[in-house]
């Protein structure tokens, strides 16, 4: 989970059982990605399918072609996207440390502790 469903997720935490998370949501870019694409390669992405077609159908390559080979530029593109920032950095979050943080109010990790 990332983006906008890591945050909502802790919200409806936070209002439900009233855990501190402000420890959580300062170290918040250790556990989770951004939503979706990353904006640098969001930018780049946008850029191959605004002007990939433009050589194709000059050299009178047909119009339906040219929406397959966006849409596997994209395919192709998604598993390196989800990949930002790189995954073996992040710190896993486990249904544990929600419950714990739950249960005790307060979040169990101690970033100290962790590399």
């Amino acid at each position: 989970m990332d983006g906008d469903d890591a945050v909502e997720f802790f919200q409806d935490i936070e209002k439900r059982y009233g855990p501190d998370l402000a420890p959580l949501y300062q170290h918040w870019d250790r556990h989770f990605g951004p939503e979706g694409f990353g904006s640098p390669m969001m930018f780049l992405v946008m850029l191959i399918l605004l002007f990939l077609p433009l050589p194709l159908i000059r050299f009178g390559i047909s119009p339906a072609w040219v929406w397959r080979v966006e849409i596997a530029a994209v395919l192709l593109w998604l598993w390196p996207l989800r990949q930002w920032p790189l995954k073996d950095k992040i710190v896993a979050v486990k249904v544990e440390d929600v419950v714990e943080a739950a249960t005790t109010k307060r979040w169990p990790i101690d970033y100290d502790e962790v590399p």
